[in-house]
């Protein structure tokens, strides 16, 4: 279950790039598990002992889902319009790394034997999707996820945020940075600081 939340976190926290612009909402899901599978799994020897190439190979396979921009604007939420231009790259860089540091290494666990990806179920906008897929646990529990995709301008589906168990991640995060901040009495640059130090946290 670990593996699977940590899985789920990276997806939500990494930069856009263009490589899968022409795949539709599930079949990105999709790529990403395959290239877990051969990219990460398959040379797990190698890179349990390479962390840097680790992560590296992580954020190439997964950066490609996420608008980053819009995951920063959706966490920071009316704390994104104070923030300034400095600030919301820090927020971003920040979080990026972090993830990669804290939650790569559980990359090299990943079961793609485990995880049923649904077929796409119709949806009533023409840039909005639920990709539904459902991971078994260890203990054999069915544990049921929601990827959020949204066509970008540009024509890609992104991740536009992930829903676990009735989770909603993106509204979660939202809650607790807001909670950082007025902790840290407005402090912007403290409440990113200690954004870092929970995403850290939440790897141990």
């Amino acid at each position: 279950m670990k593996t699977l939340m940590s899985v789920c976190v990276l997806l939500l926290s990494l930069v856009m790039q263009p490589v899968y612009a022409q795949l539709g909402p599930r079949e990105q899901v999709v790529n990403v598990v395959e290239l877990l599978k051969t990219e990460i799994v398959a040379n797990r020897e190698f890179l349990s002992k390479d962390k840097a190439a680790l992560r590296q190979k992580a954020d190439e396979i997964l950066s490609p889902l996420i608008n980053f921009d819009n995951f920063a604007k959706n966490v920071m939420g009316k704390y994104y319009r104070r923030a300034s231009k400095a600030q919301r790259l820090e927020f971003s860089t920040v979080t990026k790394q972090t993830l990669l540091n804290s939650y790569a290494t559980a990359l090299l666990e990943f079961d793609e034997d485990k995880v049923k990806i649904l077929p796409l179920s119709p949806s009533k906008k023409k840039n909005k999707a639920r990709v539904n897929m459902e991971f078994v646990t260890d203990a054999g529990s069915l544990v049921d996820i929601v990827f959020l995709m949204k066509l970008s301008k540009q024509n890609e589906w992104l991740l536009d945020n992930v829903i676990i168990s009735g989770i909603n991640f993106g509204l979660t995060f939202r809650k607790q940075f807001a909670s950082m901040v007025q902790k840290n009495k407005n402090n912007i640059d403290l409440a990113i600081a200690s954004w870092a130090k929970s995403l850290e946290k939440r790897a141990e």
